[in-house]
């Protein structure tokens, strides 16, 4: 099977707080064992990716579903199962403290930098913005066995957005990134102006970078021009029309991309 035959499929929960993948249909064993027992063959695998059915319209919130793409690709490459087994089991690559890891500790590192690669896939394509949406929701949240604090996220973000990779965690995802998927993490989006969506027109987008840096220009647009769309559309609408911007760019270069195809 062609290493690009994966097809991302999203399914809706009713929970809030659902944003997740599930690795099962990604998988090659379930396919194995589909093939054996019915005599049945894919030649795609899936990509699922939940997320609330409230937000399914929310552009804004559902920037982090590329932090769940990262997940993905943290698993089919087995970059971090690679760096736990080579370098913090073996204690070469102590995490957050200049002392090795107590026993105990290994499987919430390993839960931690599997969270920071995935913050670090998402932000190539759209900056800061999962950064926007963690303040939201896990503001000032503390470090649990899953998730690493809120503040130390931002940081890797940030630093990794403005070039400072001195951190040791940073350098060995970019080892190893490269080394398993001959890739190498960088920035990939541009810089657009938000002139259309302050006339309330969607953006004529060009190219992929563009499209996902619609993104950010709708993130920035939303945190600096927030009062000013309240004023004209009132509070009830603002968030809605941002969106709205956000999805008609998206659907417009869409359209326009198949209709040249």
């Amino acid at each position: 099977m062609p290493k690009n035959n994966f097809i991302v499929v999203t399914s809706l929960s009713a929970s809030l707080e659902s944003y997740s993948f599930n690795p099962s249909l990604s998988d090659d064993l379930i396919y194995k064992l589909i093939e054996n027992d019915y005599a049945i063959k894919f030649n795609y695998r899936l990509i699922q990716i939940t997320l609330p059915r409230y937000f399914v319209h929310d552009y804004l919130s559902n920037v982090v579903l590329y932090h769940e793409l990262g997940h993905f690709i943290d698993l089919k490459f087995k970059i971090f199962e690679t760096i736990i087994v080579n370098k913090i089991i073996d204690k070469t690559l102590p995490y957050y403290t200049k002392e090795p890891l107590k026993e105990g500790h290994i499987i919430q590192r390993y839960y931690h930098c599997m969270e920071h690669f995935a913050d670090l896939f998402a932000a190539q394509y759209i900056g800061d913005c999962t950064n926007h949406v963690l303040n939201y929701i896990a503001f000032n949240a503390r470090e649990s066995q899953t998730h690493p604090a809120t503040s130390t996220r931002i940081k890797i973000v940030n630093d990794f957005l403005n070039k400072k990779y001195s951190d040791a965690i940073i350098s060995e995802i970019f080892k190893e990134t490269k080394s398993r998927t001959s890739q190498q993490l960088e920035i990939r989006f541009v810089d657009l102006p938000t002139d259309d969506f302050k006339n309330f027109v969607p953006y004529e987008l060009r190219n992929i970078s563009e499209l996902h840096s619609i993104f950010i220009t709708g993130w920035k647009f939303w945190k600096e021009e927030k009062n000013e769309v309240i004023q004209k559309h009132g509070r009830d609408n603002a968030y809605k029309v941002v969106n709205n911007l956000i999805e008609k760019s998206i659907s417009n270069y869409i359209v326009t991309n198949s209709w040249n195809k």
